[in-house]
């Protein structure tokens, strides 16, 4: 007798995602966008790992429950009647990787790279998708991680996950209810000297389409400028750390239909315009609006320098994370410094990496930032499939008591 054996879990190799998301813009009709508009600022990448489970078990960690208007095949009750138009629809598909790129896009959105795990459910009749933490369970905390959960972490988070399609049911039933690791892409690394801080910058959606800042006036805007050039517009933004900068709209010096020259202008805003609650803000182009502004999420990190992405930075002063390695002239490893090394067959699966890091931070009166290199989906998968014991370097770096160059750890 010969038996059929299908593989449960099939992590494997991660892909990028197709950055796509949803942009409804608002009423009057004119001002519609209502397509699929590429976002560079929710970049990631996504890896299979389980079909056909659910994961009940994880409900404190849910994030996000988003509904996804996944036509597959059938018309939508609202459509037109006598227009089928809905039929060449990217929504009409059963394909489920497009799906989860929509759904990964969709997550780290609104949630950075605080989100791990997305659940795309195509099996239901109404299509969902899901996004999860990777959570320290350990205590009372909960705090979220914000790097990339190993192979035996994953499993470990996946423990009391239900089964929901039958075994025997065919492939593509599976497919239907699929559960992805995903991880949040840095974006391009602007570092600035003067401030020895590295901003990083997204843009957020092509020319096709603007933001309006005239629908609301009340959206903050912690400044605004006539820089001379892009740079300077990011170094006034940024000039004063204690400024909330979230994202930017910079529009370049232009000459307009008159030949008349218009100055730069740099706004600097306290909201992230890329997440899903600024989508009714976008318009389309109109040809009598030759200024066209681009807009940027940023993201700023402070004595920080951008570096490979298994490096993470903790700092105690923002109590906040970020890639790269830290500088900060006057920082020292002092004597009493505490070096970590966990390993994820002997850890404790329940405390992500970063999150042991942080509590080690704040535990010690003299760290003043943490150190932490830990694996990536990249990193895994470079070792060909093998098992890989992944590793977490933790270096913890104290106050400054004395001028010094920086400490740099090669691992």
């Amino acid at each position: 007798m010969t038996y059929a054996a299908r593989a449960t879990l099939t992590r494997g190799k991660s892909v990028p995602t197709s950055p796509a998301v949803w942009v409804p813009g608002a009423d009057p009709p004119f001002d519609h966008v209502q397509k699929w508009v590429i976002n560079s600022a929710v970049a990631g990448d996504m890896a299979h790992v389980i079909d056909g489970y659910l994961h009940s078990g994880r409900q404190d960690q849910l994030l996000e429950h988003i509904p996804l208007d996944a036509y597959r095949g059938v018309r939508p009750t609202w459509w037109p009647d006598g227009n089928d138009m809905w039929e060449s629809s990217p929504n009409n598909t059963h394909d489920t990787e497009f799906w989860a790129s929509v759904c990964t896009s969709a997550c780290i959105r609104d949630h950075l790279d605080t989100v791990n795990v997305v659940l795309v459910d195509l099996l239901s009749s109404d299509a969902s998708c899901s996004c999860y933490a990777w959570e320290d369970t350990s205590g009372v905390d909960h705090n979220a991680s914000h790097s990339a959960p190993s192979d035996v972490q994953l499993m470990d988070w996946m423990h009391g996950s239900i089964r929901i399609v039958d075994p025997l049911a065919a492939p593509s039933t599976h497919a239907k209810l699929a559960t992805y690791a995903v991880h949040k892409r840095v974006g391009h690394a602007h570092y600035m000297e003067t401030l020895q801080s590295t901003v990083y910058i997204s843009r957020v959606y092509s020319n096709n389409i603007y933001f309006d800042l005239d629908v609301s006036p009340s959206m903050t805007a912690n400044a605004l400028y006539t820089p001379n050039n892009f740079e300077d517009c990011l170094y006034q933004c940024y000039k004063e750390l204690s400024l909330r900068t979230r994202s930017i709209i910079w529009t370049p010096a232009y000459s307009g239909a008159d030949g008349a020259p218009h100055t730069a202008t740099c706004h600097c805003m306290d909201e992230d315009m890329a997440q899903s609650s600024y989508g009714h803000r976008w318009r389309n182009h109109r040809s009598d609006k030759p200024d066209y502004p681009v807009a940027y999420s940023t993201r700023l990190c402070t004595n920080v320098r951008a570096s490979d992405e298994r490096s993470i930075v903790y700092s105690k002063r923002t109590d906040g994370f970020c890639p790269g390695v830290p500088i900060y002239t006057g920082f020292t490893l002092t004597s009493h410094s505490l070096l970590t090394v966990a390993a994820a067959g002997a850890d404790e699966h329940a405390v992500p990496f970063d999150v042991r890091c942080r509590k080690l931070c704040l535990d010690d009166a003299e760290c003043g930032m943490a150190h932490l290199y830990a694996s990536t989906f990249a990193y895994q998968c470079a070792w060909g499939g093998r098992t890989f014991d992944p590793r977490a370097h933790i270096l913890i770096f104290a106050h400054p008591h004395c001028a010094c160059r920086p400490w740099f750890a090669v691992i």
